[in-house]
């Protein structure tokens, strides 16, 4: 079986009865529990770059957002069409899968591996946003271009590992040889060097190590500035007590790259353990170029699709439950669709949220500003000269993540 790790792994068929527990293990990993992850998971990111794309939406963070969804759909789409249809239908498996398993295998790796590279490019982005928020860069479009780019040409090989071929096998009901297609690997993923350096090692550091430690240290880096610039805020208001607007603010920052964070560490880093098998223990010098796998470690491959999709699926429901301007557009916009009126309090602008606010006069939540403005009418208080000004005129706040 050959999976979106490339695995190119055989049973032992020795053990009858492992042999059918595991062929029902996948059947309800990848056929039921694939299917409806994969189903929502389309629709949420279709949803997500229609809200995205709208005008008040737009900023580079966001761009880099309808990036990472439409890397994400890609994966999914072909997640669906060559794990969980050919585990569920025969007809599928005998018809059509042939003919899309070798283009889908290798376009769903550039789907994966592109939302690895864009998560890491929305982090860079918000690190700079955050570490230097005077600085006037503009990392999207490269940031896109690299992620589109480096996803695409690194993989290229995986075009050339499958191939549809043609074998003759006993038909049980007319007793006589027919002809049908099947998908096998080519002779270049048989190569051991090949899979040695370019599927196992290659992957485990451009794709997997590095990306996860650079993720990790630059999400951390940003929560402690985070969190000492909204200490050193909260000292300059009057009261010197911290207003539940702010205590709100820096708990949906956390939560948001918390869960993005460990989502993605969570679900992608399991691929790695049939990967790493298959160069310790398989040998492709020999002239038996079969690898025998185990149970454990296909139903570890099984896993690792569905916690792929899953990942995939995750950014759309952070959005709604962390994003208050992501919810409002979209329910304007459905109420718009369907014809309905929308409720005022979607038009109706909030105290420090809305989009003529955020452009003009919000302060980024991570600086520092020359006059503490304060609810209820105030005086505002002047700090020292010292303090450094900081607006959101050059970067959209980091906690209004969507």
């Amino acid at each position: 079986m050959t999976n979106v790790s490339g695995n190119n792994f055989t049973m032992n068929s020795s053990s009858l009865s492992a042999y059918q527990s595991l062929e029902e293990f996948r059947y309800y990993t990848v056929g039921v529990i694939l299917t409806p992850i994969s189903i929502f998971g389309i629709l949420g990111n279709i949803l997500s770059i229609f809200v995205l794309s709208c005008p008040e939406m737009k900023s580079n963070f966001n761009q880099l957002l309808i990036c990472l969804a439409s890397f994400d759909l890609v994966y999914l789409q072909l997640s669906f069409a060559i794990f969980a249809m050919p585990t569920l239908s025969v007809w599928y498996t005998e018809t059509l899968f042939p003919y899309i398993m070798p283009i889908g295998y290798a376009v769903a790796h550039i789907g994966r591996v592109g939302s690895v590279f864009v998560t890491l490019s929305v982090t860079i982005e918000r690190f700079v946003a955050i570490a230097y928020p005077m600085r006037k860069t503009n990392l999207k479009n490269s940031l896109i271009m690299a992620s589109v780019f480096g996803s695409i040409v690194y993989n290229l090989p995986r075009f050339f590992e499958l191939e549809m071929v043609q074998v003759d096998v006993l038909d049980p009901e007319t007793k006589a040889n027919v002809t049908v297609n099947r998908i096998a690997p080519t002779e270049l993923r048989f190569n051991k060097l090949y899979v040695q350096i370019y599927v196992v090692w290659m992957k485990f550091f451009l794709v997997e190590l590095l990306p996860y430690v650079i993720i990790c240290v630059l999400n951390f880096v940003m929560i402690v500035k985070i969190r000492e610039a909204m200490k050193l805020q909260k000292e300059m208001t009057i009261s010197r007590q911290p207003s539940l607007e702010s205590q709100k603010k820096e708990f949906n920052m956390a939560l948001v790259l918390v869960c993005i964070v460990f989502m993605f560490i969570a679900c992608q880093s399991i691929k790695i353990i049939p990967d790493v098998y298959e160069a310790m223990v398989c040998d492709y010098s020999k002239t038996d170029t079969s690898c025998e796998s185990t149970t454990t470690i296909e139903r570890i491959v099984s896993i690792s699709y569905v916690l792929l999709a899953l990942n995939s699926a995750s950014n759309f429901v952070i959005y709604m439950l962390r994003g208050n301007k992501f919810r409002r557009v979209l329910s304007r916009k459905l109420c718009q669709f369907f014809g309905y009126k929308p409720s005022s309090q979607f038009d109706s602008p909030r105290i420090g949220n809305s989009d003529s606010q955020s452009h003009h006069t919000r302060h980024n939540v991570i600086a520092l500003t020359t006059t503490a403005t304060t609810e209820m009418g105030h005086t505002p208080v002047q700090p020292h000269r010292s303090l450094i000004k900081f607006h959101s005129t050059r970067h959209e706040s980091p906690i209004q993540m969507v």
